[in-house]
């Protein structure tokens, strides 16, 4: 995309369109969608039938339930679609200023397009996905993503550093640039791109901007091929008949004044011979004249000019020119960094030069989402990436879930029993019709007319007429029936108010309604620790510096003894150099923010006495280790700009920020690199000790990892710190790899950058490490007594050390005293891995009933799933409870997904409230959200999401337990009531022999699904309850009595149907016995009518299947209301 002031995609625009449906393609497309669903499908092929053959019935019996269920759905989906309709319209009607031809514009939200620059003010939410440009804030501004990720807390974006010149507003409409990004995708963080300015020069008509164009390609042409061992070939060549590059074939010209040079009206680069030189053709044009060049170096080879026969001046260039000294404009000469860079053509065929420092990575801290709010900062300038229905907020409004519960798959094979059924009974009618017929006994009837004759029409039409007859065996509205419930049910698990956090004032959220019954099929629970079973409100409690443990009481710090006891200790009274760089570094190396209070008080202050500062971020563990750094004097005051400030023995002192390396879950670590007074270069680097250890080269190492291992066994998080002091070169190297990589676009980028930041990341000076505690959420330990009473397993899948989680595990009542723990950890090797697994597979099976604990860490885990994972799975599925440590994101999944294999298809839940816990929540089949204080990626990725652990209970044990009881009797129910429905005209089809005569009239026909039989069961679905909330809370082994989807199993379906068949007998043959030959109530000994028979039996039906909902609910009266 190439931006410059003005939008040059204009058929991309930023149009809210969430609708489904539009006003002409609705009825169309509706139809399309419900009729892929095979029910659906099924009943417009027998209504279809129906229409085309002599039918036993009215084309209405099938026309009419099957409209009906098409319209309610119908009006249901457009009722949602013209909801949608109306908030569209509003956000597309909002204005927006927009900066079009140099002009500041207000154009409706719907008519941004791709490559507008937009301002966004204080308070307003941002129209679409902006790269940001500009900002009142000196290059930065802050936001908060309530509306895309529920995280209430300000986070900070910064414009590219590349755009630092381009601060003030009215210099960004004569910018050119050219933004590369990847494809719109629905992750709200990831992004990366590249920004390239385009600088592009036209030759004017006086000589002083003649001389400044020449000057500046000059530079930018010299810099293409300088400062490398070898000259690169070049990329382009210049084609302008107005372009001019000036040529100097003497070294003496290149220290002084140029008086003999030449121009070249045309220019072509004809690329590297093969001798390490640099070919170049062009035109002579005059002498040049008022152009000074001046090099810092000196050259090594001089260029080789000469005059060929063509008119053409042909010239080798070598040189290893680091700086090019240049007088821009009028001012003073300014010194432009060379490194080599390929040339490019821009589309108009302008000659395009790129600098180094005119191209610059994209990131998710340059990116403004739609969605977000403007907030602390004046104003803001972006340019529109992405627009409308390609913005990461519509892409994510478009996810659906593709996760089926059990009983869906039941109902599945149950409809598929029901049709063979359907064609048992139809074949069996068919030949029993023929065999019949050809009987003597029927062949001399006179009233029956002329025995037909057998001819293939005939018998498809007597099979078809039998299908027809047969059809309403199929439940028609058990789908729409099912969705309302579901629909309807989960109002009720939002509304519950037992699942209402006081503290935060969150409600329970259901994100989809079709996994209600899941929750009380739950066998195996995969959960997080930290910020799930814990509160995820850190302190800091202790740390290790130069391997010597310190205690921290109120911002105090205890030196310990060697044994690391829970002493008070002795009080450090001086700072350490060593001390004040470890807590400098916990100063100096985050993304904490201040907040704006504290950033007025800071300024006012003039950053001396602003000690109550208020640090806000989206990490628990940073602020926590930023507020024991500010505690204990080492106090970090904001940022202005690049420039961090921290007061230090009230001294303020300032640190220019050079790099941020962030930190991901596969790096588990994060850096920065800043420049001190001095002009030292220092890079800071925290993170998880498996993945600094690899890189340190110095420090006490030994003592603080057995530091380490007692603050885990204190249940401590912890986490080391690391230094390095690098060089000017070395930084200029390792970012100018940095930034290539950034620049790829590629699938592979993530681990091209990571490769780039581990270079620069190594030789690291181990300064210490930190214990932070994080207290455990409360209910944490009755929740875990009565999941495992109601027969759930927990796994708790942590990336925290062993020590730590075993730690957490006996705290919260998940390893009870007495378990045996059986290590799988610290394995290298796969042979000792295996050889470990097995000793504890004959473990397992030498002692079933004594309690075993799993712990594993992550690199054994790995080895185990690459060479033998049944057998670790049947060793894990063993056990009582199960540790997993060191897990990565996609470790946790693999997992989940492992225990989702196994034989018995156990049905499985994951619970977490991080982005790292996100593919275990999408991989299990019931995902449970936790709303913490790592963001909600967790809660929109889940399919249920609740504040606080401890309402797992009830959410399991009672709302899970009544959704499944519901809506596996409703559709038990849908089945016994047709085949209570259907069998009597079966029976009666050996009275007429088979002579496709209906039973029922037409209307009774239509409206038995619709009308009679639909609103009992539906209310039982919403409000039975066969167990009270406090029962079921107070005896948690009913919710094991469920298990294995028993209701929805194959015995209780037969169950159903066998009842079925009974009640079938007794509605069919009862009044049959009754009024065949009773002379009471027949007058003068008539027969009685067919629909007279019929009329008794389908009343008889209703009474029999409403009573039977009665039966199993106490609210009859309700159930009664449609027999009225």
């Amino acid at each position: 995309m190439v931006w410059s002031g003005q939008a040059v995609w204009r058929m991309l625009f930023s149009q809210c369109m969430r609708l489904q449906y539009t006003l002409w393609n609705f009825v169309p497309k509706n139809l399309f969608e419900q009729f892929r669903r095979i029910a659906n499908f099924y009943f417009l092929c027998m209504t279809i039938i129906t229409l085309f053959i002599d039918s036993p019935v009215s084309a209405w019996t099938s026309i009419t339930p099957l409209a009906f269920v098409i319209f309610v759905t119908a009006m249901k989906q457009a009722y949602e679609d013209w909801l949608r309709h109306g908030a569209d319209k509003g956000v597309n009607s909002t204005l927006i200023s927009v900066v079009r031809n140099g002009i500041v514009q207000e154009i409706k939200s719907q008519d941004v397009c791709v490559g507008d620059l937009i301002r966004v003010t204080c308070d307003s939410d941002v129209p679409c996905d902006l790269v940001l440009l500009a900002s009142s804030e000196d290059g930065k501004c802050y936001i908060t993503t309530t509306n895309l990720d529920g995280e209430t807390n300000l986070k900070t974006l910064h414009c590219p550093r590349l755009l630092k010149n381009f601060s003030i507003p009215e210099q960004l409409p004569k910018l050119r640039a050219q933004i590369e990004c990847e494809q719109p995708t629905a992750d709200l963080y990831k992004f990366y791109g590249k920004l390239e300015i385009l600088m592009e020069r036209r030759t004017s008509a006086s000589q002083s901007s003649l001389a400044g164009t020449l000057r500046r390609h000059w530079n930018s042409f010299r810099s293409s091929f300088s400062g490398g061992s070898r000259p690169q070939r070049a990329a382009a060549a210049f084609h302008s008949s107005r372009t001019t590059l000036p040529f100097v074939n003497a070294k003496t010209d290149l220290e002084g004044r140029t008086n003999g040079g030449v121009l070249c009206s045309q220019a072509s680069i004809l690329g590297d011979s093969g001798d390490g030189v640099m070919h170049m053709v062009c035109r002579p044009v005059s002498s040049l004249d008022g152009v000074e060049l001046r090099t810092k170096d000196v050259v090594e080879r001089e260029s080789d000019l000469t005059l060929g026969s063509d008119g053409l001046y042909k010239m080798s260039i070598v040189s290893s020119l680091n700086s090019v000294a240049t007088d821009v404009e009028a001012g003073k000469p300014s010194s432009v960094y060379v490194q080599p860079r390929d040339s490019k053509l821009s589309s108009n065929g302008m000659s395009v030069l790129s600098p180094p420092e005119m191209s610059a990575p994209l990131g998710t801290e340059n990116l403004l989402l739609r969605g977000a709010r403007l907030k602390n900062t004046e104003y803001i300038y972006g340019c529109a990436v992405y627009t409308g229905q390609e913005t990461k907020l519509a892409l994510n409004s478009r996810l659906t879930s593709n996760k089926f519960s059990t009983v869906e798959k039941s109902i599945n094979g149950f409809l598929v029993f029901f049709m063979g059924v359907l064609l048992i009974e139809t074949l069996l009618c068919l030949g029993l019709k023929y065999y019949t017929e050809f009987l003597t006994s029927f062949a001399n009837v006179t009233y029956l007319g002329p025995f037909p004759t057998i001819s293939s029409r005939n018998v498809i039409q007597d099979l078809l007429s039998l299908l027809v007859l047969f059809n309403y065996i199929i439940p028609i509205s058990l789908y729409v029936t099912i969705e309302m419930q579901k629909f309807l049910g989960t109002l009720f698990f939002e509304w519950d108010s037992e699942l209402f956090c006081k503290q935060t004032g969150q409600s329970a959220i259901c994100n989809t309604s079709d996994l209600n019954e899941e929750l009380g099929q739950v066998q195996y629970l995969f959960t997080d620790k930290t910020g799930t079973l814990t509160e995820n409100n850190m302190c800091f409690r202790r740390c290790s510096v130069a391997g010597l443990p310190y205690l921290e009481v109120n911002g105090k710090l205890f030196k310990l003894p060697a044994s690391g006891e829970d002493i008070r200790g002795t009080l450090v009274e001086t700072m350490t150099a060593d001390m004040e760089n470890f807590l400098l570094a916990l100063a100096l190396c985050h993304t904490i923010q201040l907040s704006e209070s504290s950033r007025r008080l800071s300024a006012n202050n003039n950053f001396i006495e602003s000690w109550n500062l208020d640090y806000q971020g989206s990490s628990p563990d940073e602020k926590a280790l930023v507020e024991a750094a500010a505690r204990c004097g080492v106090v970090y005051l904001g940022e202005r700009g690049d420039n961090l400030y921290v007061r230090i023995s009230n001294k303020v002192c300032c640190y220019t920020r050079l790099a941020v390396l962030e930190f991901t879950s596969d790096r588990k670590r994060m850096s920065i690199v800043v420049q001190d007074d001095q002009g030292d270069i220092w890079l800071y680097c925290k993170g998880a000790e498996a993945a600094i250890i690899p890189l340190t080269e110095a420090g006490p190492t030994d003592k603080t990892l057995h530091h380490v291992g007692e603050f885990a066994l204190r249940g401590l998080r912890t986490m080391m710190v690391a230094c390095r002091r690098m060089s000017h070169h070395d930084f200029a190297t390792h970012m100018n790899n940095i930034n290539v990589a950034r620049q790829t676009l590629s699938s592979r980028r993530e681990s091209v950058v990571a490769n780039s930041y581990a270079k620069i990341e190594s030789s690291l000076t181990l300064l210490g490490a930190t214990g932070v505690e994080d207290k455990l959420q409360e209910g944490v330990q009755e929740t875990l007594e009565s999941l495992r009473a109601a027969g759930i397993k927990v796994w708790i899948l942590t990336g925290d050390k062993v020590e730590t989680a075993v730690n957490i595990s006996y705290s919260c009542g998940h390893f009870k005293a007495g378990t045996q723990q059986l290590f799988l950890t610290d394995h290298t090797s796969d042979r000792t891995c295996l050889a470990t697994l097995e000793s504890h597979r004959n473990t397992v099976q030498q002692e079933p009933l004594r309690q075993h604990g799993l712990v594993v860490d992550g690199q054994s885990l790995k080895l185990v799933l690459k060479y033998d994972a049944s057998m670790f799975r049947e060793v894990c599925m063993a056990c009582t409870a199960v540790i997993c440590c060191r897990m990565s994101p996609m470790q946790k999944c693999e997992v989940v997904q492992l225990v989702k294999m196994a034989v018995n298809k156990p049905i499985t839940a994951a619970i977490g409230d991080g982005a790292n816990d996100v593919s275990m929540i999408q991989e299990a089949h019931v995902g449970l959200g936790i709303m913490g204080k790592e963001g909600r990626q967790a809660v929109s990725c889940s399919d249920f999401a609740f504040a606080q652990f401890r309402f797992l209970r009830r959410v399991l044990l009672v709302h899970g337990h009544w959704y499944y009881h519901r809506i596996s009797t409703l559709v038990l129910y849908f089945f016994y009531k047709n085949i209570v429905f259907i069998t009597p005209q079966f029976f009666y089809s050996f009275i007429n022999h088979f002579s496709t005569q209906a039973m029922y009239d037409s209307v009774y026909l239509t409206f038995y699904n619709v009308l009679f039989t639909s609103l009992p069961v539906l209310v039982y679905g919403l409000f039975e309850q066969d167990h009270s909330d406090a029962k079921l809370l107070r005896f948690p082994h009913l919710y094991s009595q469920m298990a294995n989807n028993v209701l929805m199993s194959w015995s209780s379906f037969f169950k159903w149907i066998l009842l079925g068949l009974w009640h079938a007998v007794m509605v069919y043959f009862l009044p049959l016995a009754l009024l065949l030959n009773n002379d009471v109530i027949h007058h003068k000994d008539s027969g009685i009518g067919i629909y007279m028979f019929g009329n008794v039996v389908y009343h008889c039906i209703i009474c029999v299947v409403n009573l039977k909902v009665c039966h199993k609910n106490y609210l009859c009266i309700a159930s009664l209301v449609p027999l009225a």
